[in-house]
């Protein structure tokens, strides 16, 4: 380094220590922008790498989950085909069944209801008494045909009231009471030509009619025990619980083939299809890391050299030159002085510098 009594020589050598300073700044930003880039470019390409590793495998397992799905939900349909055909079958069953125990009862009600048709025939009934209603109105006897008589005289009672209480016009009253006494003429009417005439025969009738109603009660008695009875053993359907059984069992192993093909995907074939995605990039991958690593290298080797040359200078030129003039433009000024014998030193050239000349 030269002398500080050599001031020429000395600013001369500040200039260009300067410059040197300048040009390799300037290298450290252009390599610094080079490494920002290749680190991007390296990332990117990792990035890309592992969202295709992602992606295949998930589209990969969806596939062979669908797939199970598929031959699951295919099986599953057939299971309940099978049962809606077991289903059928134990309708049949139990329809027969029905048919065969309720035979008796319903022999006996079509005999009960020739009877009744013959012996009002034979009687001079009139037809309206082979109509259960009938009796029900006219020769009351269970709890519920006293209780139809009462809800239908709180009907008549309940209109008549409601035509005093609501109707604007005494019309609908005259209305509703002639309604009333015309149903209650009918009735009378109806009454005096049946059971008026012929009491007796009307007995045997309802008698009839009871027994009727006896033998249906039985029907529904013994339909209804049929239906909650649980044991199907007595309907053959034998075949169709084989048939659901073996179904069921190809469901479990279907759910079991699932599993275990899900764990070794999971386990070995993911890792193996990212293997095969790793090997198809690992040259571009290589030669953008080796990218990234040499821009790297260059820029720390740059960045280290302006290190020590800022060093350098600061030791060697600030404690003479000042770091204000430590400049290309204001060292060759004072360079300038000293030729032109303005200065007569590094401090007097400094020193005129600061003062603006």
């Amino acid at each position: 380094m030269a002398d500080i009594n050599s001031p020429k020589e000395y600013l001369q050598e500040a200039l260009e220590a300067v410059d040197s300073l300048n040009a390799d700044r300037a290298k450290m930003e252009e390599l610094g922008a080079d490494r920002a880039r290749k680190d991007r470019e390296l990332a990117a390409l990792s990035g890309n790498i592992e969202q295709e590793k992602r992606k295949t495998v998930e589209s990969r397992r969806s596939d062979l989950e669908k797939e199970f799905s598929k031959k699951l939900k295919a099986a599953d349909s057939q299971l309940e085909k099978i049962g809606e055909r077991r289903a059928k079958a134990r309708e049949a069953g139990v329809k027969t069944r029905v048919e065969t125990q309720t035979a008796g009862f319903k022999g006996e009600i079509a005999n009960l209801k020739a009877q009744l048709y013959a012996y009002c025939k034979e009687n001079r009934l009139p037809a309206i008494c082979r109509g259960r209603l009938f009796y029900k109105l006219f020769s009351p006897k269970h709890a519920s045909d006293w209780l139809l008589m009462i809800i239908i005289a709180a009907i008549m009672v309940g209109a008549l009231w409601a035509s005093v209480e609501f109707a604007e016009r005494r019309v609908y009253f005259i209305a509703v009471l002639a309604v009333d006494v015309l149903i209650i003429v009918i009735y009378a009417v109806i009454f005096a030509n049946t059971a008026g005439k012929h009491h007796n025969e009307l007995k045997v009738c309802r008698q009839i009619v009871d027994a009727i109603i006896n033998d249906e009660k039985g029907v529904r008695t013994v339909t209804k025990n049929i239906r909650r009875d649980k044991d199907d053993s007595q309907y053959d359907l034998g075949s169709f619980d084989e048939e659901i059984n073996a179904k069921k069992q190809e469901i479990a192993g279907l759910e079991a083939q699932k599993t275990s093909a899900l764990y070794q995907f999971d386990n070995v074939t993911s890792q193996q299809l990212a293997a095969e995605i790793d090997s198809t990039y690992a040259a571009r991958l290589t030669e953008a890391r080796e990218a990234s690593e040499a821009a790297k290298n260059a820029y720390n080797d740059i960045a280290g050299r302006v290190h020590a040359m800022e060093n350098a200078i600061s030791i060697n030129y600030v404690q003479y030159i000042g770091s204000d003039n430590l400049n290309h433009d204001s060292i060759l000024r004072m360079i300038e002085l000293l030729e032109s014998g303005e200065a007569v030193s590094v401090s007097d050239a400094a020193a005129k510098l600061k003062g603006g000349c």
